[in-house]
């Protein structure tokens, strides 16, 4: 009973000194976040319409005194069935890439399938205007316009982040490339503000195409909020300022400006992850 006491007795002091010694030992300071960050993903989503727009610009939208072979404007729409080129109304699959650094810099890639052809749209606009112009031997362009081989939106992108007080900022470049695309390809710059729950963008495109002009510009305005249990609330409201005269499209775009988009979102994430706000609009 003794022998039992005296060891008792020995190892309380040890005890003790050891969580004294585990209470002084200094924390381990915490790894610091990475320079470099990048995120991946692929959907599939229901339908495809980029900024609101359910058309794009085909090359049977010209003058208002076409003929219907040619016009989808005035009277001459009821006589022609086709249309424009629908925007991608079934599923359409999608995926990309960001890359972020700590700095504020980024680069990105974003892609998405496409119900038609931009090559046929592009080749189409170029017969009309050959026949248009009495160039021997041009043919009518021969409806629709856009089947044939579906077209993929490549859109690749980077730009700078940073912020002046409480004022952010966010100034990029897209380039939108389409494979399968004739007079499709073009840059578009981005410039956009936030301040607090708001957010102002401008999206100017900067070459004439079959599915825009240049100086096309479209305006987001948004207002984020947080709410109770990680749910946040977006609401989202879209302009589109049409340049009417161009090389391609002519005086064909509507008129100047368009409204285009009223969206409302919520989201909750599932699980934590790092990502850059994203440059799609």
């Amino acid at each position: 009973m003794n022998l039992k006491l005296k060891a008792l007795a020995l190892a309380l002091p040890l005890a003790f000194a050891a969580t004294s010694y585990a209470a002084e030992e200094p924390k381990k300071e915490e790894a610091p976040a990475p320079d470099w960050n990048w995120t991946g993903h692929v959907d599939v989503n229901s339908a495809y319409y980029l900024r609101g727009i359910t058309n794009t610009y085909g090359n049977n939208k010209w003058d208002d005194g076409a003929a219907p072979a040619y016009a989808n404007r005035g009277s001459a729409k009821t006589a022609n069935d086709w249309g424009d080129a629908p925007e991608s109304r079934t599923p359409a699959l999608q995926w990309g890439l960001d890359i972020t650094h700590s700095s504020g810099f980024y680069l990105g890639y974003w892609a998405s399938t496409l119900t038609y052809s931009y090559d046929r749209v592009g080749k189409s606009y170029d017969q009309y205007k050959a026949v248009t112009a009495g160039v021997p031997g041009a043919a009518v362009p021969v409806a629709p316009y856009y089947s044939g081989s579906p077209s993929i939106e490549n859109d690749f992108y980077g730009g700078y982040t940073g912020k002046v007080g409480d004022l952010g900022y966010d100034l990029g470049v897209t380039y939108y490339y389409y494979l399968d695309g004739t007079h499709s390809n073009a840059p578009e710059t981005k410039v956009k503000f936030t301040y607090g729950d708001f957010g102002l963008s401008f999206q100017t495109l900067l070459d004439d195409t079959i599915w825009g002009n240049q100086g096309d510009t479209y305006t987001s305005l948004t207002w984020t909020k947080g709410l109770p249990y990680g749910i946040t609330f977006t609401a989202n409201a879209g302009w589109y300022f049409y340049e009417r005269k161009a090389s391609i499209l002519a005086a064909a775009t509507p008129p100047w400006p368009a409204r285009r988009l009223a969206t409302l979102h919520t989201a909750r994430p599932t699980a934590s992850s790092s990502s850059m706000a994203a440059m799609r609009a």
